[in-house]
This record gives C-alpha cells, sequence and structure tokens, in this order.
C-alpha cells in the first residue's frame, strides 16, 4: 500500500503458480474428473479515498483465474468489484453502505461450477448510545442471474428449466 497523499492510498498485487482445482467437470470426457492441479493467477488491487474527514471510500478488485495444466485452457475466471462507502454523521451516528459484483466465468468442459453472475447491495445504520449499547438497522439485496417462472419457481439462469 502507498499513500501519495493523506487522502488517498492504494495499492496493488499479483501471484502466480500452481493450485488444485478443487470442482473438476463431471464425466467421462472430462480431462480432470478428481481434483487435480492447474495454474493459478491472482491479482488485487485497492483504492481509499478520503474525500473529507468523515468519509471513507474504500473500493477493491479481486482477480482469480485456473488454467488447465496441459493446453493453458481457462477452468474457471472469477471477478470481484466491491465499494464500501463509510460515513460518519455524528459521534453516534454512522452510515455504512456497500456494493459487490461477482462474476464466476467457469468452463463446464473443466470445471463443475456454474457459470453466475451476482450483484450484492448492502446498508447499514448504527447509532451508538454509548460503548457496547448501539442500535443497528440495515437492508441486503443480493440480485444473481435468476428470474422467474410462471409455472414452477424463481430460478437460476444454470438451472435446467422444465419444458
Amino acid at each position: 500500500m502507498t499513500t501519495p497523499a493523506r487522502q488517498v492510498t492504494f495499492g496493488a498485487g499479483y501471484s502466480f503458480g500452481n493450485a488444485v482445482n478443487f470442482f473438476p467437470a463431471t464425466g467421462v470426457t472430462a480431462p480432470c474428473s478428481q481434483p487435480c492441479l492447474a495454474r493459478s493467477d491472482a491479482g488485487d488491487a485497492e483504492l481509499t479515498l478520503r474525500p473529507v474527514a468523515a468519509l471513507r471510500i474504500d473500493n477493491q478488485y479481486l482477480f482469480t483465474r485456473q488454467r488447465a495444466l496441459e493446453a493453458s485452457t481457462a477452468i474457471f475466471n472469477n471477478h470481484i468489484a466491491r465499494s464500501s462507502w463509510n460515513w460518519q454523521l455524528s459521534r453516534e451516528l454512522s452510515v455504512c453502505v456497500i456494493l459487490q459484483y461477482n462474476s464466476m466465468l467457469a468452463n463446464p468442459f473443466y470445471a463443475s461450477q456454474p457459470t453466475s453472475k451476482n450483484f450484492n447491495g448492502d446498508i447499514l445504520f448504527t447509532y451508538l448510545l454509548h460503548p457496547g449499547t448501539a442500535i443497528y438497522v440495515s437492508y441486503n439485496s443480493d440480485f444473481q442471474n435468476a428470474e422467474i417462472d410462471p409455472a414452477t419457481h424463481l430460478i437460476r439462469f444454470d438451472e435446467p428449466t422444465s419444458q
């Protein structure tokens, strides 16, 4: 992490090597049907902003990828972007908003995980009466790759639909 100014902090990292694919594809044509070794890449970037003393904005991006050893074919790519806004309105009252997007792009030939996309929003109000005593009010939303099937129920896009 580096701090070029009091209001800005940022950092980044990258690592690579081998890792275990714990969710291999199933089936007779899958090249790896048991947990097996794979190439792994992981990266992250962070940016913290403090535009005013009462507001702190933390932003993060995380990337993870696995590739097959023999062909360098993608097993999965996972992207996570997160932003957290903490605002201290007064000594007693604060608000925290967290927004997160998660995208898992899986290759069904190599991985049993489904491809999925998810957006999550949280808001938390805190009223601190005195240390050890607080009132919390929160809301959470979790939007996923889902749709309503009028004949049955709420289904995910990666679930088979009834015909």
